[in-house]
């Protein structure tokens, strides 16, 4: 078992760098992604009445 002064001693290192990730790439990756789940939403705008209308339907038949 290592003394308490042993295990600080390897803590001191930091934290090991994960190869082939860099901030920048992930960074461009977040935004994009961002930018298709926005086009996602803005291009299921337009079903949002029809959502509604159906919704109402569904509880309108359901519930005496």
């Amino acid at each position: 078992m290592l003394p308490a002064s042993g295990v600080l001693r390897l803590y001191r290192g930091g934290m090991a760098r994960v190869g082939g990730r860099n901030l920048g790439v992930s960074w461009f990756a977040g935004v994009v992604c961002i930018g298709i789940v926005g086009a996602l939403v803005w291009l299921s705008l337009p079903m949002l009445p029809v959502l509604a209308e159906f919704a109402g339907t569904a509880l309108r038949t359901a519930l005496p």
